[in-house]
């Protein structure tokens, strides 16, 4: 467990050798996202969570700089990688023709049971159908295809107060007067 900067800890999961080398020789997964990564990812390939906050704070400051009104809404799932339902995230991939091959390998790591160390100590094992791994090299992946139909929807439905998604953080800011920032997040 790692120490979080706002207090708290964090699980960082070790996965096996097999299931890290298996995942390493394969790309269709990372194919996939190419293809399902909207204008409103900001995770991937050369993106940071600090370039994407970045990007927001500056966008707040240049239009405060313009003295337009800036509303942003921003969202943090705490705990959102252990309460995903496994079922429904089976579903998204059926719907969104993530590659079936990769998801079983995926789904057979995730599922499986778990132990907790901490200090050289090992807990019982632990058994799970609502978390994902955070540690897994496809985490963003299948986070981006939990939330793929949603954001899209959002960013159709709020041009104006476009998504912004950085794994299980997202984000909306909208600049203009009082009246059309206040439209713009409605």
């Amino acid at each position: 467990m790692l120490g979080k900067p706002s207090g708290g800890t964090r699980t960082v999961c070790k996965t096996t050798m097999l299931y890290r080398t298996t995942l390493r020789s394969r790309n269709e997964v990372a194919l996939w996202e190419e293809e399902h990564t909207g204008d409103f990812d900001t995770s991937g390939k050369g993106k940071s969570a600090m370039k994407a906050a970045a990007y927001r704070g500056l966008q707040a400051a240049i239009y405060k700089y313009t003295e337009e009104q800036v509303i942003e809404v921003s969202h943090d799932f705490e705990k959102f990688f252990d309460t995903i339902d496994l079922e429904i995230l089976m579903q998204k991939a059926l719907e969104h023709i993530f590659p079936i091959v990769d998801l079983a390998l995926i789904m057979q790591q995730h599922m499986a049971p778990i132990i907790v160390q901490c200090d050289g100590f090992c807990s019982r094992t632990i058994l799970t159908n609502t978390s994902i791994l955070a540690g897994c090299k496809h985490s963003v992946a299948l986070t981006r295809l939990l939330f793929l139909t949603g954001m899209q929807q959002l960013s159709i439905d709020s041009p104006l107060a476009m998504p912004r998604v950085y794994v299980d953080d997202t984000a909306m800011l909208t600049a203009g007067d009082k009246q059309t920032t206040h439209i713009n997040m409605a």
